[in-house]
């Protein structure tokens, strides 16, 4: 069966469906649409009042081209075993809990236009999501099999916390950066510039912590010239592959002991052979 038009207040439970398309900008649903039947998925929606869940239980849900504006609701997609893409998805000020739940055929997604829902369970269950893209505000991402990321992030406080398996950083964070990576052992490279230029002199922004733990990382990115007013307090503790700092590892620095903290900076790290000199002072010193 295929279903077109406008629709209200009708619960579409057990209807054999297999393609849904919604025209009207305010659906309501008394329940959720629950079709096992449904493989694709087309409906523009700004506002949405039924319950949680709007495609819980589409089990044969493979692609979905829909616009979703101002829903706080949980469960979105949770247990679409076989939603192979996001592509098509765009959720503008959406919040809410368990959006991807279980969806096990995800396995490479862009991010930007789902970035305001994401939140620790997001992606809880994604056992094949290995790959992400795009921009994001803020996170955390809890992905346990993520292993690439080229992400673009405003604030990355805690943003791979959970993603132990993550071996590929290239990307830009534009923000504040305390424990991104904290416990990504299998972090092996991240781009040299992942920091830009202009955001270490925001007194408001903190590296702490950003890479504690990362046991595999040998390559280290570069601190940009403009540090300043910030702290990088044990910002590589217990990376114990680096064996090598780079004498500009903070570039053309010119600031003094009283506007930067580097306490604990490598603390740790065991395999450490040299330390940066910065004005003239070993970084131990500082």
């Amino acid at each position: 069966m295929y279903l077109i038009g406008d629709i209200q207040d009708i619960p579409l439970i057990d209807w054999q469906l297999d393609h849904f398309r919604c025209n009207s900008s305010s659906l309501k649903i008394d329940l959720t649409l629950d079709c096992d039947d449904v493989n694709l998925a087309e409906c523009g929606i700004t506002s949405y009042t039924g319950r949680d869940g709007l495609f819980t239980g589409c089990t044969n849900l493979i692609k979905c081209t829909t616009t979703i504006k101002d829903k706080n609701k949980d469960d979105l997609f949770n247990g679409c075993i076989s939603l192979e893409s996001i592509d098509g998805i765009n959720l503008i000020n959406c919040t809410g809990n368990n959006a991807f739940k279980d969806c096990i055929q995800l396995k490479e997604i862009d991010l930007t236009n789902i970035s305001s829902i994401i939140n620790s369970t997001t992606f809880i269950g994604c056992d094949n999501l290995t790959k992400i893209t795009g921009t994001i505000n803020n996170g955390p991402l809890v992905i346990e099999s993520l292993e690439e990321a080229d992400l673009t992030v405003s604030n990355a406080d805690n943003l791979f916390i959970g993603c132990p398996k993550l071996s590929i950083f290239n990307g830009k964070i534009l923000g504040s950066a305390v424990s991104t990576f904290k416990g990504c052992s299998s972090l092996i490279k991240i781009n040299n510039d992942v920091f830009n230029d202009n955001i270490f002199s925001n007194p408001y922004f903190k590296y702490d912590n950003c890479f504690e733990g990362c046991t595999s990382l040998i390559d280290i990115p570069l601190i940009p010239s403009k540090a300043k007013n910030t702290s990088l307090n044990y910002m590589f503790k217990d990376c114990t592959s680096i064996v090598e700092i780079p004498n500009d590892l903070i570039v053309d620095a010119t600031f003094n002991n009283d506007n930067i903290s580097l306490k604990g900076m490598f603390e740790g790290c065991t395999s450490l052979a040299n330390y940066p000199i910065i004005n003239n002072t070993p970084i131990w010193d500082w």
